[in-house]
């Protein structure tokens, strides 16, 4: 009989190896296949959004087209999912839709999965802090091949995971450059990261800020057509930090929005995100606003300390229709001088949407307009306030009805003012 014979332990070694070589290579191809499966689906996902804008802004106004959330509820938009993140239940942190003035629409995946979509410049890109021992947790700028890389990539800037630390390139630093005067397309900060560098005089697509502090940074001077604040209960700015720049459109979605840094500035649209639950003192202090829509029932403000004031232009104010509540002293709109400024905010425009009878006359008082400014067809015919207050807005001015208004309702009553007197 002959004897068998098995495999050796080197046989089996090899046999072993193989096989794990072979595992790897059909990962690496599996995941291939499954990362393009889902920048396909994200492409689709783009485009079907841009025509859903499209077909929405021939009915509506840019603020009621220009989120996921607002195209859904308008019936423009069926239900989908971020292939990155399956489990994201809120796409406007996804999907930023940015319309200019020609109603051009562009839209920009910044969700979860943008470190997939778009590539992290190669560290040797990035110029390292002197203190940062290597550890790659502290940039001061850009490499000339780096920043050659930004443009070469879609201009879009992802700060690596690791980094902490965001500065100006150190004195004497040689093949270094700063952050200002630069044209990309995205910046994202996703991470905790402090902000200190220099970003004046750049012009940006779309800035998007989850987390980390902005305490001394500078987007001064800065055009930027899409700035959207995701939590800001993490976030934190210093003051001046946007001054005299201009943005198209900003939206803040949701949190704690005490900042003070728009001094000087102009904003096209402002969006107050319903998840929204504070506004602080000064935050748009002389700031030029074209439109705000307000859709946060907002359930705290700094009383006696506005958030809008000291404004330069008109301003045209949307409620809602899904707001109820509505904060005190929002908006300054006194001609009283306090410490050297001024407190004035002009609404040209008041438009609530919706049911109209949900506020009262007083409710908009108290909220921070003047009386000539609220609208005669708002108020609940119910209420007292609203049924009995008329106002003579071509004989009467609006300091005259304050004072007038104030001074009846110390006594308890409320005033008519016939308007052919």
């Amino acid at each position: 009989m002959k004897n068998k014979k098995g495999f050796t332990l080197i046989e089996l070694l090899a046999v072993i190896v193989i096989l794990a070589i072979i595992m790897v290579i059909a990962t690496i191809a599996v995941n291939k296949q499954i990362k393009k499966a889902k920048k396909d689906s994200n492409d689709i996902n783009k485009e079907v959004i841009k025509k859903a804008v499209k077909t929405c802004l021939v009915e509506h106004s840019k603020e009621d087209c220009n989120s996921i959330s607002d195209l859904k509820s308008n019936g423009y938009l069926d239900e989908f999912e971020d292939p990155w993140d399956k489990n994201n239940k809120n796409l406007n942190n996804s999907y930023a839709i940015v319309i200019d003035e020609d109603d051009n629409v562009e839209v920009i995946y910044s969700g979860n999965g943008i470190m997939e979509e778009n590539e992290t410049p190669p560290s040797e890109y990035f110029s390292w802090c002197s203190s940062d021992n290597g550890k790659h947790k502290c940039t001061d700028g850009l490499t000339t091949e780096g920043k050659t890389w930004l443009q070469n990539h879609n201009s879009v800037l992802i700060i690596p995971s690791t980094v902490t630390e965001i500065k100006n390139c150190e004195s004497g630093k040689t093949d270094c450059n700063n952050f200002s005067n630069i044209n990309i397309s995205m910046l994202v900060i996703n991470n905790n990261v402090t902000v200190n560098a220099n970003f004046s005089g750049s012009s940006i697509d779309l800035v998007r800020i989850d987390s980390g502090s902005i305490g001394n940074s500078k987007f001064q001077n800065t055009n930027i057509k899409n700035l959207v604040i995701g939590n800001t209960g993490n976030i934190s700015i210093g003051e001046y930090t946007f001054q005299n720049s201009k943005i198209d459109n900003f939206t803040i979605e949701s949190g704690k929005f005490s900042w003070y840094g728009f001094q000087n500035g102009n904003i096209g649209t402002l969006t107050i995100g319903e998840n929204v639950t504070y506004l602080g003192s000064n935050t748009f202090n002389g700031t030029n606003i074209d439109k705000i829509v307000l859709k946060a029932n907002i359930t705290s403000s700094d009383v006696n300390n506005q958030t809008f004031r000291n404004a330069k232009n008109d301003t045209i104010l949307v409620i809602d229709k899904n707001v109820t509540k509505l904060p005190k002293n929002l908006f300054g709109n006194t001609n009283n001088d306090y410490n050297g400024y001024g407190h004035w905010f002009n609404l040209k425009d008041v438009i609530v949407q919706g049911d109209k009878t949900r506020f009262s006359k007083m409710d908009l008082y108290n909220f921070g307009l003047r009386w000539d400014q609220i609208p005669d067809d708002i108020g609940n015919p119910n209420d007292e306030a609203s049924y009995n207050l008329h106002i003579a807005r071509s004989t009467l001015k609006w300091s005259a009805a304050k004072n007038s208004a104030e001074s009846f309702a110390k006594q308890k009553s409320w005033f008519i003012i016939d308007e052919d007197k």
